[in-house]
């Protein structure tokens, strides 16, 4: 295995500086990087995909604990360092590609009966985005480990209706995984410091059998427009998906749940009874 020195070192020997376009902070402590190799439960042979590796301090763990690794990474300049770096280790595939951009699941992850467990320190600005495309990857993926902003960490996680935290990422979170928190990471352990706290999450996802047999397309509309205004009552913003307050009210009635609840005050599986309630009452009144 090469030597690898720190972040900051290897950014000076590669002739690169943090950018901050890119949403650069790199991890410096070598025990978050053991709590993350922990909570992803890495043994060896485990397939992996390392999203945005930066440096390779958290490459460099995953390789020594016997895991195979794809790493993706947006940088051209990391890309190149870390291809440079390990050039004669077999266990790592560098890609040089922006994650978000990778547009069909055959690019992402090969069809293969094992599946897949993904660890990143993810730029705070694409964590919801990132989750939205790999949550419902559950037949490729078994396990997601992530960096991510704090008080993210506490939205993506929460499941309890009334949370002030709760919102449509929570719900589709807990659609499509079970998430758990593993630890707070102190915004000085980062390099450059971020302007916030970090925390570690996994999701452990469901395959997609597993996971609840309804339109998931307009599930995640139905949720979403109920969100629009968190103030205003949920039978009250469900208009854009086709249904006037009355019914939303006679569906919520049926649940034994007030009519006048606000949006953070139903869990996820309520949401899918609701969804069920309101397609079973425009069905009776189609004509026939």
């Amino acid at each position: 295995m090469p030597d690898s020195p720190g972040p900051q070192v290897r950014l000076k020997q590669l002739g690169q500086n943090p950018k901050h376009a890119l949403g650069q902070n790199f991890l410096l402590d070598e025990q978050v990087v053991e709590d993350i190799l922990k909570a992803a439960d890495i043994q060896p042979g485990d397939k992996i995909l390392e999203i945005g590796p930066g440096t390779g301090v958290l490459t460099r763990g995953l390789l020594e604990a016997g895991a195979n690794v794809i790493a993706i990474e947006k940088d051209t300049g990391l890309a190149a360092g870390l291809q440079e770096q390990y050039k004669d280790c077999p266990q790592l595939e560098v890609i040089c590609a922006d994650f978000m951009r990778w547009r069909k699941k055959e690019q992402l992850l090969p069809e293969e009966s094992e599946r897949y467990k993904v660890v990143a320190n993810l730029p705070y600005n694409i964590t919801s985005d990132a989750l939205k495309r790999m949550l419902p990857m559950g037949d490729h993926i078994s396990d997601l480990v992530l960096m991510v902003q704090f008080e993210a960490a506490e939205r993506l996680i929460s499941s309890s209706a009334g949370d002030g935290d709760y919102r449509p990422i929570s719900v589709r979170v807990h659609f499509y995984s079970e998430p758990s928190f593993v630890r707070k990471v102190d915004k000085e352990l980062y390099f450059p410091p971020p302007a916030v706290d970090g925390a570690i999450v996994g999701f452990k996802l469901r395959e997609i059998k597993d996971t609840p047999q309804v339109d998931k397309t307009f599930f995640f509309r139905l949720v979403g427009a109920a969100f629009t205004s968190k103030r205003k009552m949920v039978r009250n913003n469900l208009k854009s998906c086709g249904f006037e307050a009355s019914e939303v009210g006679a569906a919520l009635k049926k649940m034994g749940i007030s009519e006048t609840a606000r949006p953070n005050e139903l869990t996820w599986q309520q949401y899918i009874e609701l969804m069920g309630h309101l397609q079973g009452m425009s069905k009776q009144e189609e004509p026939i």
